[in-house]
């Protein structure tokens, strides 16, 4: 393994509620400062979540970040980065990106406790309504392409194979951008990071990590449940949905095999003060054959070999 997963570290960027129209401010939250962290990242439908307990912020930083959960029309964007100082020079990823639902602030004994409750999604991709046709002989992904790539505050879009075919007849959709892509995909978009992903249920990518094995920390025995297998292992950053990986466990080698990340959960609390765990929950379906390739599809977006589900 290229680094230990030793000395736990996270930054959180929170965008202040004085935020300018021109200027955006944010605060900045980090390490020794004790953080509590729920993260949930999947490829479904339903919005990925992120829930923080801060402990001990000053004052100011208290008011800078406060958010009425009842606030419906103020949009502030959260970063959280976490990872482990002696892996990689310092690797301390990505690990949420999205919109603070609420923020606030109470004493618990001798402490004092900061609650943040975020969801990973882009206001413009459920609240807006486009209208939207896609001529015959143009294909669905660059159709798709044009009009995901445009909404605010998304990233980047991913394209799956399955959407490359050239459109036969002219189609016409109206209503919120997420509902048009998930009827013009049969379902298949969802947004991760601040990205739109358009995958086929057997497409994947290719990620930062490629295998879960002993060396990178799986904890206790895989378990299997409704075509799905779920491990548990040391907190690992790197992961995505979509993304392929192989596992390779010792203790349970029947489920060793080549699998789609469909979710993951990572929980724990990173500290300079106190000591606890810090987890990573993943589930996988199983796929049948390594990767091929990955292919360009156009100069934004890029797609992945699809695979058929093991029976």
């Amino acid at each position: 393994m290229d680094g230990k997963k030793f000395n736990r570290r996270y930054i959180m960027r929170v965008m202040s509620a004085d935020s300018g129209i021109l200027e955006s401010k944010w605060v900045e939250i980090k390490w020794p400062l004790t953080c509590e962290f729920t993260i949930n990242r999947n490829c479904n439908a339903s919005d990925n979540t992120a829930h923080f307990v801060i402990y001990n912020l000053n004052k100011e930083t208290r008011n800078k970040i406060y958010k009425d959960a009842w606030d419906q029309d103020t949009n502030r964007q959260i970063e959280f980065y976490a990872g482990y100082a002696d892996m990689n020079g310092g690797m301390i990823p990505r690990c949420f990106k999205g919109t603070l639902k609420s923020a606030f602030s109470y004493r618990s004994g001798s402490d004092i406790r900061t609650e943040i409750e975020a969801f990973d999604g882009s206001s413009s991709l459920s609240e807006n309504q486009i209208s939207m046709s896609i001529q015959k002989g143009v294909p669905l992904a660059m159709a798709m392409f044009t009009y995901a790539s445009g909404l605010k505050d998304v990233e980047s879009v991913t394209i799956g194979k399955k959407f490359t075919s050239v459109n036969s007849r002219t189609n016409s959709f109206i209503g919120p951008p997420i509902d048009i892509f998930n009827e013009a995909t049969g379902g298949q978009c969802y947004m991760d990071d601040q990205s739109i992903y358009m995958l086929d249920k057997n497409e994947v990518f290719i990620g930062d990590l490629s295998i879960i094995n002993e060396d990178n920390g799986i904890l206790g025995t895989p378990k299997y449940f409704e075509n799905m297998v779920q491990v548990e292992m040391l907190f690992e950053p790197r992961l995505k949905p979509s993304q392929y990986l192989e596992l390779d466990s010792n203790i349970e080698d029947r489920f060793n095999g080549n699998y789609k990340l469909t979710g993951f959960t990572h929980k724990g609390i990173i500290s300079g003060a106190v000591s606890g765990d810090c987890v990573t929950n993943v589930i996988m379906m199983r796929i049948v054959t390594e990767i091929e390739a990955v292919v360009d599809l156009n100069t934004a977006a890029y797609l992945a070999i699809p695979f058929e589900d093991r029976t």
